[in-house]
């Protein structure tokens, strides 16, 4: 599996109705992809976390697994975070 596969899928799912229906390439990133992230925090993040743990080595079931377990970690820590904020003392 290629980078710009993994990142297609990805972003398909999450940005749906932005996302072009026929992906992009891996140079299509690099010159439009940027762009249509920008200013999407979470989506520049998703980004960055599959760029970080891709390996071109690996066959696609482990970089599809390793995508999941990356996403995975992002939600839980995400929720942990929601938590405290949400039992944290209110401050005067």
């Amino acid at each position: 599996m290629k980078f710009a596969e993994l990142v297609n899928n990805a972003f398909y799912g999450y940005m749906e109705e932005d996302f072009p229906s026929e992906g992009l390439g891996m140079n299509e990133y690099e010159l439009l992809g940027h762009s249509l992230l920008e200013g999407d925090k979470l989506a520049e993040f998703l980004f960055s976390e599959l760029k970080d743990t891709f390996d071109p080595e690996a066959s696609s079931q482990q970089q599809i697994s390793e995508a999941i377990r990356a996403i995975e970690m992002a939600i839980r820590q995400l929720e942990s975070a929601r938590e405290a904020v949400r039992w944290s003392p209110t401050q005067s």
